[in-house]
């Protein structure tokens, strides 16, 4: 497989579940492949139906109402289930993409390489955690795993990425 034709590949399911999955990691850090898949998802919807119906797998039916009732049984012990926001991603800097997560929630931080986070104070705890790639900020370099806990009223310099990065921010 090239990169060149993952897009092509993953829009039409040619990918083996292990490949989709790291596609799919990757997607969350490429906003140029973001959106070529998105694009190319897009013009081939239409096509989806063509084959005709197909019967449903056995079982399936009853795996359904199975899950089904599993939700309503945890909801009953208080459990909460947010599923993710599928929306788009909303660019804040150059180069740098936000998508919240759910409600009230954490977002997602995509920063292309070489991009920056202006300095800023915060009006809030916050969390952040390196997901992908590299951040530094105030001296500092963090990569895969590594966490920053910042009080309210601190104040940060400017925040950057060499290779581009995917960071997991919480505030509150």
């Amino acid at each position: 497989m090239t990169d060149k034709l993952l897009p092509e590949q993953f829009a039409i399911g040619l990918l083996s579940p292990r490949e989709r999955a790291d596609a799919t990691r990757q997607r969350l850090c490429d906003a140029e492949l973001d959106l070529a898949i998105t694009n190319l998802e897009a013009t081939l919807s239409p096509l989806a139906g063509m084959a005709g119906c197909i019967e449903p797998p056995a079982g399936l039916r009853g795996r359904v109402l199975n899950a089904v009732s599993k939700t309503h049984s945890n909801e009953a012990q208080g459990k909460l289930h947010q599923p993710f926001v599928s929306g788009a991603w909303r660019n804040v800097f150059p180069g740098v993409d936000v998508k919240q997560l759910w409600a009230s929630g954490p977002k997602l931080l995509r920063c292309a390489p070489i991009s920056a986070i202006p300095a800023h104070e915060h009006l809030e705890d916050e969390y952040l955690a390196v997901l992908a790639g590299d951040f530094s900020i105030e001296g500092c370099r963090y990569e895969l795993g590594d966490y920053l806990f910042s009080p309210r009223g601190t104040r940060h310099e400017q925040g950057t990425t060499q290779s581009g990065c995917l960071l997991l921010l919480h505030e509150g």
